[in-house]
């Protein structure tokens, strides 16, 4: 696996191949960390229906389920890359 990115390289989140690019050069805690809060950054912006009065994310279980999911998936794919 290539090294983590330098600190003041941010990833490209804005397309698919962005975030498979960046998943596939950094361990998968640090891609789930960065993706996790780069979302929770954006979702105001994007969401602000998603997002209470208290200023945090209020996602549906839907959409929490999804993300999970995706999340799982994203570790199998991680975990069989070291087999």
């Amino acid at each position: 696996m290539e090294a983590k990115l330098p600190d003041d390289e941010s990833p490209d989140f804005s397309t698919l191949s962005g975030i498979m690019e960046y998943f596939n050069k950094v361990p998968f805690e640090t891609f789930k960390k960065v993706l996790t809060e780069w979302f929770l950054k954006e979702l105001p912006d994007k969401r602000p229906d998603l997002i209470n009065p208290n200023g945090n994310a209020n996602l549906p279980p839907s959409i929490a389920n999804l993300i999970d999911g995706v999340f799982k998936l994203a570790e199998e794919k991680d975990l069989s890359k070291l087999n």
